[in-house]
């Protein structure tokens, strides 16, 4: 009898443990397999929003191709090394845009698996559980955590590398090279090297770790017992080390110019960072926006996933579950995403998207305590079996059986999917997309629409400049031809590339321009106001010929019809007595552009907070316009369009300073405008846009 109550505990704990890693290893091959065929499906319909999406990566990839050298020919926004670690597979797949967007979609699910495995073997150091632990944080973050697929801005990607160099300082291997007759310990080289790769591929994560890193040190260094001078001398070593990892990493992936992939990413990036991208329709912090954090999504999954980390993380430090090197690798790995979010709401407040890495980080160490209390309670024999004892492995065997019954229920859920996928089609064409030079031929229907709806103006050879340069580009084997190599107009960051980047094109005269419609791009108002010499260019000299759902096709016009176009007077206006500026324009029987010119001064007293406050100019009285004018705190002058509507009669402009922060002033000196000649079918974009907001009264507009 003893003997069968044996064999029948062994069975049940033996049979639970191999069903958990059974169905995990079934789970990550199922998903695998789901993910490379819809990455495939996808790239044989490629339907990607036209700005952001496939195309930030296809620009750089497609430059690469070409012999350039980033940093040094063109920026990339996120990190040098996003589209590197793309390069490889995007090539071998054709190097087309069927094979960026496979890429976009198969590397980031790729490096999430890879990254979140290495994390959990490092801290159990056993194979089937890593496996199970890889399949439960992989459900958790698709239902939780967007931190797996690409998504608009790959930041699933972005965050590979912090949580491989986590995964390095838990396993910390004796690695060990001799040269001659010495001995050196390759643990702290293969480390900065990781924090280097962190930077290269994803500029704000990888500072963020790094900064992290070095906090949580400091805090050791000075607990220390060492000598003081000793302390000084490691810590600075330190930093020295990851310096050097860092400009090495990306000196490489440049070709020795790491310095300008430094300028760019320290300096013009973040000069912009807040009055740029932290400005209506983009949510700065300030009290009434703080609602974002109630949300539904974060209630239901956002806040349970980082409070549930954390609490974890505090209970295994109060049961001294973690050891010292655990203790201080998980301080690092939550302060870094605390780091994240802190720097990044200094520029736009979007806490669903600022919050993920702390959201990945939290989870990873729920998951990890969890399963290590529960391995331990299965396995644990006890002496002694009480009502207190069962009821905990009552709740252990339960935890374990709920997981394997979800990643049943997961990988069923994913093998319908594939069930319903055409794979033989998928994989028959995959490989005739392989050998396509015609990337028209790979488009969703809508993309096709749209390239139909152009193809009859653009003649061949002409010279094609896009805003965000994008498929029609690439089947006229064309690239921006902005001098700084920035594809998209918004990453001619700091005052010096935007200037540039007009420059270039007021001086190359392209024969077309392709902007994005305003009724399908909430910002292409935004983008008036921060480079309006350049659509004050585009309206001059260029008249709208075509439209599409979501572009617009300019051609330029000869120099002769440009010289019919009429000057108006510049007119200051004077401050009304509660501080406003209103322009008086009476009705008209068309829409009327105008060129607004503003002096001002802008300051934040305290320091390191230039770029925390909002300088905004807010517009009333125009139908065609919804968004204030933010002005960079660095300038004193600045110039923007308003157009008012022909039942317009007169806008008002009210400077507010917006700031959690004392010490911010904001002071206008001198406003002035001048009324814009502007061709009657280069109107159409303020009609977009003015649809953008009132579709109900637009049905006609699109049929330009």
């Amino acid at each position: 009898m003893n003997i069968r109550k044996t064999l029948s505990n062994i069975n049940l704990k033996r049979a639970l443990l191999f069903t958990a890693v059974f169905v995990s290893v079934v789970y990550i091959l199922v998903f695998v397999i789901f993910a490379t065929l819809a990455a495939l499906g996808n790239g044989l319909a490629m339907d990607s929003y036209a700005a952001n999406g496939t195309f930030q990566l296809y620009n750089p990839l497609r430059r690469l191709l070409d012999g350039e050298v980033l940093a040094r020919d063109f920026p990339f926004f996120h990190g040098v090394g996003v589209p590197l670690l793309h390069f490889p597979l995007f090539y071998i797949m054709g190097h087309n845009l069927f094979a960026v967007e496979v890429a976009k979609l198969l590397v980031s699910p790729i490096l999430f698996l890879v990254s979140s495995f290495f994390l959990f073997w490092a801290y159990f150091r056993n194979v089937k559980k890593s496996i199970f632990a890889t399949s439960i944080f992989t459900i958790i973050s698709i239902d939780a955590i967007d931190a797996i697929w690409a998504g608009n801005s790959l930041l699933g990607l972005r965050t590979t590398f912090p949580f491989i160099a986590t995964a390095f300082m838990l396993w910390r291997p004796n690695w060990q090279m001799t040269i001659g007759k010495n001995k050196i310990n390759l643990y702290y080289p293969i480390l900065y090297t990781i924090m280097g790769l962190s930077v290269a591929c994803g500029t704000e994560q990888g500072l963020a770790f790094i900064l992290a890193y070095v906090i949580i040190k400091a805090i050791r260094y000075i607990r220390s017992k060492e000598t003081t001078k000793k302390k000084i001398m490691m810590f600075f070593g330190e930093l020295f080390g990851v310096a050097i990892a860092v400009y090495a990493v990306l000196s490489i992936m440049t070709l020795g110019h790491a310095h300008d992939a430094l300028r760019y990413a320290l300096i013009e990036v973040p000069k912009d960072q807040g009055w740029y991208f932290g400005a209506p329709p983009n949510s700065f912090l300030q009290l009434n926006t703080l609602d974002q954090l109630v949300t539904k999504r974060m209630l239901l999954y956002m806040l349970p996933v980082m409070i549930g980390g954390v609490v974890a993380y505090i209970i295994s430090i109060k049961k001294k579950i973690l050891s010292k090197k655990e203790f201080s690798t998980f301080s690092i790995l939550l302060l870094y995403g605390i780091i994240v979010f802190a720097v990044s709401i200094t520029g736009y407040w979007a806490p669903g998207a600022q919050l993920i890495p702390l959201e990945r980080a939290a989870g990873s160490i729920l998951v990890m305590v969890l399963i290590y209390a529960a391995d331990k309670i299965i396995r644990t024999k006890k002496p002694n079996v009480n009502a207190i004892n069962k009821k905990i492995s009552f709740i252990a065997f339960g935890l374990l059986l709920g997981c394997v019954v979800a990643i049943g229920y997961n990988t069923a859920i994913f093998l319908q999917k594939i069930s319903w996928m055409p794979v033989k089609h998928i994989v028959t064409e995959s490989r005739k997309a392989r050998h396509s030079t015609d990337d028209s031929e790979y488009v969703s229907v809508a993309w096709k629409k749209r390239l139909e709806a152009f193809a009859p103006y653009i003649k061949n050879g002409a010279s094609i400049w896009s805003t965000y340069t994008s498929v029609y580009d690439s089947i006229h084997k064309q690239k921006n031809g902005s001098s700084g190599g920035e594809d998209y107009i918004i990453h001619a960051l700091g005052p010096d590339r935007r200037d540039k980047y007009t420059e270039d094109f007021i001086e190359q005269k392209p024969d077309y321009v392709i902007t994005l419609n305003p009724s399908y791009f909430v910002y292409e108002e935004w983008l008036w106001s921060r480079h309006w010499q350049f659509y004050k260019e585009l309206l001059n000299n260029y008249t709208v010929i075509a439209t599409n759902d979501s572009h617009v096709l300019w051609k330029r016009q000869s120099d002769s019809a440009n010289q019919k176009t009429t000057i108006h007077p510049e007119r200051r206006v004077q401050k009304s007595s509660n501080g406003d500026y209103v322009i008086n324009a009476d009705t008209g029987n068309n829409i009327r552009v105008f060129e607004i010119s503003v002096r001002y001064k802008a300051k934040s007293i305290l320091p390191m907070t230039s770029k925390l406050p909002r300088y905004l100019l807010e517009i009333s009285g125009s139908s065609l316009q919804e968004y204030p004018i933010s002005l960079p705190p660095y300038s004193t002058s600045w110039s923007f369009p308003i157009a008012l509507g022909p039942n317009d009669s007169s806008v008002r402009i009210s400077p507010k300073a917006y700031s959690l922060i004392p010490g911010v002033s904001f002071e206008i000196q001198d406003i002035s405008y001048r009324e814009m000649p502007v061709r009657e079918d280069n109107l159409y974009i303020y009609k977009s846009n003015f649809c953008l907001h009132n579709a109900d009264k637009c049905t006609e507009t699109n049929k330009h």
